[in-house]
């Protein structure tokens, strides 16, 4: 696991976009000030190194993050604290201007491609996939490492091996990387498409015979494995060898990363909806040390996961297991072994 501690901040749910399984969409706006985020990221600071916690990196999303007129204040007060910071963002204000601005301040940029052009932009918005193309191009121009992010469904699984190849040939990503679609906000209607535990282990089993075949060519790309289920698909092929460990080194990013919404609120997970604090009202350690916060780090009460070898390692997703079964320590609805 790269050691950082990480934070996701949603600064604005504004957005010019209307992707059909956004989860954001309709919720509130109370969009906090620059000087209350100012506010929270000294005391994020002043706690990570507390905490020992350091060093520290903060994805700013949305929404469109570039729509906050205080976005590049923002991002030089991190930079003055040395704090690592990248964008989950959309590729629709990223001009060549905005690219170079953005040069100096962030590490990283993160934008959404969830299939080839057709696929995409079904998804996304006509002409949806060009824009994100042009995105990435201006991004790679300045040396940013671009991040590439696809969400998975029924409706797209055969069409992102493709698509790696694509992003590949090209040398449009540095990383590429994919989560399982969530049935929640708009998500809900695409609950149907959610890929079965056989599908799921056939497409992992896929994109990792892929990216063998991609860096023969070009090494210079990465397949991200934050879904934790790449554990058990390692585990089976025999390379991964978990080792008798108490601590988590991989799998489920909850406990290991907080999420930050637009008014304050704290959450374990920008997928899962149960508020455990609000800054700048407390600080990190307080809310590290809530009652909400150790219920959710119980990692033995999760179903099928207490006696299994990758408990350290997996532990699946808990925001499908909670939409899908109402349970948040349920069995990852797409983990297949029995």
């Amino acid at each position: 696991m790269e050691p950082k501690f990480k934070i996701q901040w949603h600064l604005t749910n504004r957005c010019t976009n209307n992707c059909k399984f956004c989860y954001i969409k309709d919720k509130n706006n109370n969009e906090l000030s620059t000087e209350k985020i100012f506010e929270i990221i000294d005391s994020l600071y002043d706690s990570t190194k507390k905490l020992n916690l350091k060093p520290i990196r903060i994805y700013f999303s949305g929404g469109d993050v570039l729509l906050r007129k205080d976005i590049f204040k923002i991002l030089e007060y991190c930079s003055k604290k040395d704090i690592d910071v990248g964008i989950l963002g959309n590729p629709n204000l990223v001009t060549s201007k905005i690219a170079k601005k953005l040069s100096n301040l962030i590490s990283r940029y993160q934008i959404s491609i969830e299939g080839l052009e057709k696929t995409h932009d079904y998804f996304r918005g006509k002409n949806s996939f060009k824009i994100s193309i042009t995105a990435l191009k201006k991004l790679k121009k300045e040396k940013i490492l671009t991040i590439v992010q696809s969400t998975i469904s029924k409706i797209n699984i055969n069409e992102i091996p493709f698509l790696l190849k694509y992003l590949s040939k090209r040398k449009l990503a540095d990383i590429y990387s994919f989560a399982r679609l969530v049935p929640e906000g708009k998500g809900k209607t695409f609950k149907k498409e959610l890929p079965s535990p056989k599908q799921y282990k056939e497409f992992l089993l896929k994109m990792f015979y892929v990216y063998q075949e991609i860096i023969k060519e070009n090494r210079e790309i990465y397949l991200g494995k934050k879904d934790p289920l790449w554990a058990l698909l390692f585990y089976e092929l025999g390379l991964l060898h978990p080792r008798k460990i108490q601590y988590c080194v991989g799998g489920c990013g909850i406990g290991k990363q907080l999420v930050i919404d637009v008014d304050g609120s704290v959450y374990e997970c920008r997928r899962y909806p149960i508020k455990i604090g609000e800054m700048p009202k407390q600080k990190l350690e307080e809310i590290l040390s809530s009652d909400q916060h150790l219920y959710h780090i119980q990692i033995n009460k999760i179903e099928g996961c207490k006696d299994c070898p990758l408990l350290y390692y997996c532990r699946g997703c808990r925001a499908i297991a909670y939409y899908i079964n109402n349970n948040y320590f349920s069995k990852d609805p797409q983990c297949w072994k029995t």
